[in-house]
């Protein structure tokens, strides 16, 4: 019975790890091609949003925040690049924006179902992930995109 029981954790063991680099591979493959869409920066922010929403949720169902931490390190150490790239792309695209622009601009993408849960999760994220630079960084350049610098 215990060795059947061992066994049990160590298949579940090694499907959870199976799973986390399914996910963390298919967050590095949509952000690398929202870095291809430089002409298109509202479905950039839409693919950042969902990636950046979908790795929080799925750090929030770790148990153990070690494992949820080594989980969002993972994350940040394979896409850094590309959220900077994707960040800098959508600053450049507002910089040149007029204020109504700008608010328009806001307010569409305000009401984006990515968005909305974003926001959401935000609060939840950082409580129980407050010492992560990373996404405080991202956090408040995004906050500036939305709200203004």
């Amino acid at each position: 019975m215990r060795t059947v029981f061992l066994c049990l954790i160590i298949v579940s063991s090694s499907c959870a790890s199976l799973q986390k680099g399914t996910r963390l591979s298919e967050h590095k493959k949509q952000l690398n091609a929202a870095t291809k869409l430089i002409d298109d920066p509202t479905k950039q922010i839409d693919i950042l949003l969902g990636s950046l929403t979908k790795m929080m949720s799925e750090s929030l169902d770790f148990l153990d925040p070690n494992q949820g931490l080594k989980f969002i390190n993972k994350y940040k150490d394979q896409n850094e690049k590309s959220i900077q790239k994707i960040l800098s792309n959508l600053e450049s695209w507002m910089g040149k924006m007029s204020a109504t622009e700008k608010m328009s601009t806001v307010l569409s993408l305000v009401k984006e179902e990515n968005v909305k849960n974003f926001i959401a999760l935000v609060p939840k994220f950082e409580k129980k992930y407050k010492q992560i630079k990373f996404f405080s960084n991202i956090s408040e350049r995004l906050k500036g995109f939305f709200f203004g610098s």
